[in-house]
């Protein structure tokens, strides 16, 4: 596979995963607000789901702004750049999969303990969920295989 053909796969996977990510994280921000100010005034669970969305946001641009960097140094393809891609690829992956772990389990904590069933909660252990598993499907189906063929 040449470069060029690498490079095209890296973007268009990056552009998916990116515009999924942002898309929920927008949800997750706007959804609340309208709700708290339309309908029922300041509530914490929906003060989580902002918190959650924004930071899904900021995390999203982040990983993004990472696997950017990737693509340069997938175009120089020495040896010590792929142990480089690889030990980003396993930190993105690692980061995105604690978040998204975070996002169901303290929900589910807070529903159980203290609130009980929660619209709002619900929304952000969903929004967790979807991120695990773009976290998986990105990592296992796509960049393993592009790190492989780099090798």
């Amino acid at each position: 596979m040449g470069e060029k053909d690498i490079k095209s796969e890296i973007g268009a996977r990056l552009n998916e995963t990116f515009l999924v990510q942002l898309i929920f994280g927008i949800l997750m921000v706007v959804v609340p607000i309208i709700m708290m100010v339309a309908v029922y005034g300041f509530d914490f669970n929906m003060l989580f789901s902002i918190i959650s969305g924004a930071l899904l946001i900021f995390y999203t641009f982040r990983v993004y702004y990472v696997r950017l960097n990737l693509m340069d140094l997938a175009e120089k393809a020495s040896k010590d750049l792929n142990e480089e891609i690889k030990t980003r690829v396993n930190e993105t992956f690692l980061v995105q999969l604690i978040f998204g772990i975070l996002m169901v389990v303290v929900p589910i904590i807070m529903m159980v303990a203290v609130y009980g069933f929660d619209f709002n909660m619900l929304f952000s252990v969903i929004s967790g969920g979807l991120l695990i598993f773009y976290a998986f499907r990105y990592y296992k189906t796509r960049m393993n295989e592009i790190i492989d063929k780099l090798e």
